[in-house]
């Protein structure tokens, strides 16, 4: 038998954001970059620095 792939349930919707969630994840990134962990929140919170960039 093979194993379902990755897709195996068909494509997921995209994540949404309110205004208030986005300026909340704004300001743990700049707080994340002052310690320098800035790419490191991006990963833990599933982001991408291009929605940082846009937001």
């Amino acid at each position: 038998m093979s194993s379902p792939g990755p897709r195996a349930g068909g494509p997921t919707s995209r994540r949404s954001f309110t205004p208030a969630q986005k300026l909340a994840y704004l300001a743990a990134y700049d707080a994340a970059i002052k310690n320098n962990e800035g790419d490191a929140y991006l990963r833990t919170e599933g982001l991408y620095s291009s929605q940082i960039t846009e937001w």
